[in-house]
């Protein structure tokens, strides 16, 4: 959520939708209704991106491919991006308030890793699309295949060095973030000739450094570079390639009369395929949520319409964040007969154990009535 900082920043702008809200009674309910989708989304998250997790790192099948120690750590970023400007929406419209607000360590860690992991996200995204294209196009001895990709040591590599270089872009968040208005002399002339001075209670504001220096929407367009506009070039390129690449493929060893050859490159041509859609999937989900919030912010909230409509699309961008598991199921065959699997495991240790609960109670229950026909 590109301006959604904006929002956070400004709660006179809250406190005006407010009004429009109280005036607008049926379009105050859908909003209210649409606010809850966040709490969905992140329920959706901890249990998907949770098992895409382990299936990604612990499964052979899986352990072993340099795409999944890429999707193993989006797995854990995308499911951090959900925690503070995804869950505000619910907690703005139902309750009120912003958790960056109700303390300095909110503001900083949270805000920290809401635009690193964003960031990090899509970047990792990215070297999906970037890994997987010059692994396909490698030949054994090649200059490309010496190149650092395709390989799991390679992928950790990357991974570990996108995640902590954005961690550092991001770290002045973490240190500056959060302003603590002065503490000022107010002095009052009552009416009947006493005069009174007292302290005015300072006031702590998130997003803002210094009273010079708001952190939104400067460091918005950061995040938008980096979460939106590098990773939608790179992946467009190299989504591109690995089309032409897998049609081309694909028509030459349609003539083969090997197999063999045959077998191995459907193999990868359908992981190849599940992988661009992995990376479509996260360009056509977050880039309504993009244009809404960076070019018509002010203009979405302006009105209660205008916030169901930006909600909608910001909730579409985190819904992204939260379908790995389930868009891996739909497009990753190899992906969806392990989930097959596992399920088929617990649905038969389930059943044993309860074949076992029932032979036990059998057993109790024939040693009993013995036990009272022999007294």
């Amino acid at each position: 959520m590109n301006g959604s900082s904006v929002l956070r920043a400004d709660l006179n702008l809250i406190d005006n939708v407010t009004v429009i809200n109280t005036r607008d009674t049926i379009e105050n309910q859908i909003l209210r209704v649409v606010a809850h989708l966040p709490i969905l989304t992140i329920v959706m998250a901890l249990v998907g991106n949770s098992a895409a997790f382990l299936i990604f790192r612990l499964t052979d099948e899986m352990k072993n491919m340099s795409s999944m120690v890429y999707l193993s750590f989006v797995a854990v970023t995308d499911t951090m991006t959900l925690f503070l400007w995804n869950l505000d929406h619910y907690l703005v419209t139902i309750h009120g308030f912003q958790l960056e607000h109700l303390s300095v360590f909110n503001c900083k860690l949270l805000v920290f890793i809401q635009y690193s992991s964003q960031q990090m996200s899509g970047l990792l995204l990215s070297m999906i699309c970037i890994d997987r294209y010059f692994t396909i196009i490698a030949t054994p001895g090649s200059f490309i295949s010496r190149l650092p990709f395709a390989t799991v040591k390679s992928a950790l590599i990357w991974s570990t060095s996108i995640v902590l270089f954005l961690a550092l872009l991001n770290m002045h968040i973490l240190i500056l973030n959060g302003y603590h208005e002065p503490v000022t002399l107010v002095v009052e002339n009552l009416t009947n000739g006493t005069t009174i001075a007292y302290n005015k209670t300072n006031n702590f504001l998130c997003y803002r450094y210094s009273p010079h220096f708001i952190l939104a929407p400067t460091w918005d367009y950061v995040n938008m570079a980096l979460y939106n506009f590098l990773p939608y070039i790179l992946m467009s390129i190299f989504n591109y390639l690995l089309i032409r690449k897998t049609m081309s493929t694909s028509r030459s060893f349609r003539s083969s009369n090997d197999q063999q050859q045959i077998k191995m490159n459907r193999k990868k041509m359908r992981l190849t395929i599940s992988l661009v859609i992995i990376t479509n999937a996260f360009i056509v989900m977050t880039l309504p949520g993009m244009i809404a919030y960076g070019f018509f912010f002010n203009l979405l909230y302006s009105s209660s319409l205008g916030m169901i409509i930006g909600f909608l699309a910001d909730g579409l961008q985190f819904l992204n964040h939260a379908s790995l598991f389930f868009i891996c199921f739909l497009s990753n065959v190899k992906f969806r007969q392990i989930v097959i699997q596992k399920f088929k495991h617990l649905f038969n240790l389930v059943a044993k154990k309860r074949i076992f609960d029932t032979q036990i109670m059998e057993m109790t229950s024939k040693q009993t009535e013995m036990s009272r026909t022999g007294n």
